[in-house]
């Protein structure tokens, strides 16, 4: 009567291993999508903060103080959402990676479960 119980166990956990396998392997293809996304995005934008270093130092002459003050404080504020962005292409790679290894910590111990 215990054997049968445990085939039955060990049946059960198997099915949870792989639908939890699938999750897994869905939640890490959008995380990786979004990555990629994220990065793409950032890239493409990299170029404006030289673009306004250039408009800026050509507007100089051309401003008076008061805007030009405003437009340097602007540039600023830029230059701060830049950091932000790249804190947040930074996040998703450590969430991309924190997710893989929670994925074989998973897969080893179901498979230590199941093969002792």
């Amino acid at each position: 009567m215990g054997l049968f119980g445990q085939h039955h166990q060990r049946q059960l956990i198997s099915t949870l291993q792989q639908k939890s396998e699938a999750i897994h392997q869905d939640i890490s293809q959008e995380i990786d999508e979004l990555l990629d996304e994220l990065k793409s995005e950032y890239e493409e934008n990299q170029k404006v903060d030289h673009e306004l270093e250039q408009l800026l130092s050509e507007l100089a002459n051309k401003l008076d103080p008061q805007e030009l003050s405003r437009l340097q404080q602007l540039s600023i504020h830029l230059k701060q959402v830049k950091r932000c962005a790249r804190k947040g292409v930074d996040a998703m790679k450590q969430l991309a990676r924190d997710h893989k290894k929670a994925v074989q910590e998973n897969r080893r111990e179901y498979e230590e479960f199941l093969y002792e």
